[in-house]
C-alpha cells in the first residue's frame, strides 16, 4: 500500500485479528502489518507494505456527498457507490 496518494488524516477501514475498525491512514505506521486488512471498496485485501512520502505531487480536495474532505493526488482512483471506478 502506499500512501502517496492520500493524505495522513484520511480515514481508512481496516480489518485484523482483534475485528473491524476506522483509523486515519498516517496511524499505519505505528502498527504491525502482520494481520492487516484493507477495504479496497470491493473485499478485504493484506497490507504487504507501507510507504510515507515527504509531500505530494499536484494535490486536490474532493467533498464527498456526506460534506467529508479528502486530500489527494490528481488521478488517485475511488469506487463510487454505484461500483464505477473514478480517478480524481
Amino acid at each position: 500500500m502506499d500512501s502517496k496518494c492520500l493524505s495522513g488524516g484520511i480515514d481508512i477501514y481496516l480489518k485484523s485479528n482483534n475485528g473491524f475498525e476506522k483509523i486515519p491512514i498516517k496511524d499505519l505506521l505505528k502498527r504491525s502489518l502482520s494481520d492487516l486488512y484493507l477495504w479496497d471498496g470491493y473485499k478485504w485485501v493484506k497490507i504487504n507494505k507501507f510507504r510515507q512520502y515527504p509531500s505530494f505531487d499536484k494535490r486536490i480536495e474532493l467533498i464527498l456527498s456526506d460534506g467529508e474532505r479528502i486530500c489527494c493526488t490528481v488521478g488517485h482512483k475511488f469506487i463510487l457507490a454505484s461500483g464505477e471506478s473514478k480517478s480524481a
